[in-house]
């Protein structure tokens, strides 16, 4: 059960990131909202937002390599 517990974390920490990425590019496309696109404020918010989950992800993968045993 340890092993898929960090197969789980591994595959968050590099999933998060890309998603809220993909999320705030599609919250910008006025091809898919029309006027409803983020503000500059919102999109500080979700780069601020994606900086923590890149942050995160990082420390989560470092801790499921350090986990592994050689």
């Amino acid at each position: 059960p340890t092993a898929v517990i960090l197969l789980a974390q591994f595959t968050n920490g590099l999933l998060l990131p890309i998603l809220a990425g993909v999320l705030l590019w599609v919250m910008n496309d006025a091809n898919i909202l029309g006027n409803h696109i983020n503000t500059k404020w919102l999109n500080t918010c979700g780069i601020l937002a994606i900086t923590v989950t890149v942050i995160l992800a990082i420390k989560s993968i470092a801790g499921v390599l350090d986990s592994l045993d050689y």
